[in-house]
């Protein structure tokens, strides 16, 4: 194994935390593993509050008043470097995945809907289908702190045999409820998505559910009756515009006024050759000598 300068590590690192960058991409053109360059980024603090970046669009279809959405979260945050992708509104907003990314499924949702059902005793399998679930989130609390290759193992090993008989538990309770049923919807739902429901399992760097980005937006959720209209379309891309400075700003662990007004402040005399200083996952507070 070759021995690499800080600096270039650095650099590396940097180039990883671009949006829209392809860690693979960026591995593959300087002739480098990409799990080296992973592991330099979680060894970087990548697992901290850093390089988060939040979007956010306005959304105006025709006879409805234009509603501001988020669009995209990637949480390089979280535990991994990857980019995740909150996809709303079915199949209109599917469109925004940009190619070489691949959709993967939330196993929160599938396990929501029979916790439903059996919280509302609406469902006689509801119970068992929990179990199932239950065993793949054991996996996930047993390897969450471990490395990618080690994670991928464990999961192929002890959750891959789970999902299995779970996928086949579901296609025979299918078979046997009636067509329309809550029930059938229920299962459709978990079989019609299972490809993408089990995304995470050979991919150590995507998560089982989308659990944390959920988090990351409750607030647009908590607060859509009071602000989600913007009234016009003008009005909504100033708003998301400024969403998009505030977000990332506390994504990344930062006060987002001091974050905002210094970067104000300094805009208009930054040098260009500089100006990315003050994106928010690079943004330090300037110190008076």
């Amino acid at each position: 194994m070759r021995n690499h300068a800080e600096e270039f590590k650095q650099a590396m690192i940097a180039a990883c935390c671009e949006v829209g960058a392809s860690v693979a991409g960026i591995a593959l053109a300087n002739e480098i593993n990409t799990n080296q360059v992973r592991r330099w980024m979680r060894e970087g603090g990548m697992e901290s509050p850093s390089c988060s970046l939040a979007v956010r669009s306005i959304s105006a279809e025709r006879g409805a008043e234009p509603a501001i959405v988020p669009v995209q979260i990637p949480p390089l945050a979280a535990k991994s470097p990857d980019i995740r992708i909150e996809v709303r509104r079915g199949n209109t907003d599917k469109a925004q995945l940009v190619n070489g990314l691949a959709e993967a499924g939330c196993m929160a949702h599938a396990r929501r809907k029979f916790f439903d059902q059996h919280s509302q005793r609406q469902g006689l399998i509801a119970g068992d289908a929990l179990e199932y679930f239950g065993k793949l989130y054991g996996v996930e609390r047993e390897v969450v702190e471990l490395d990618a290759d080690e994670r991928r193992r464990i999961r192929e090993v002890k959750a891959r045999p789970v999902a299995d008989q779970l996928h086949a538990w579901l296609t025979r309770q299918r078979q046997v409820v009636a067509n329309g049923s809550a029930t059938a919807r229920v299962i459709d739902y978990s079989l019609k998505r299972w490809v993408v429901l089990t995304h995470y399992l050979p991919d150590a760097q995507v998560p089982i559910d989308n659990n944390w980005i959920e988090y990351q937006i409750r607030p647009i959720a908590l607060g859509r009756k009071n602000w989600l209209f913007a009234g016009s379309l003008r009005t909504g891309k100033r708003a998301a515009a400024m969403m998009s400075l505030l977000q990332p700003a506390k994504l990344n662990g930062h006060e987002p006024l001091a974050c905002l007004k210094d970067v104000l402040t300094r805009l208009p005399i930054q040098p260009a050759s500089r100006v990315r200083e003050l994106l928010p996952h690079r943004w330090q507070p300037q110190t008076l000598v």
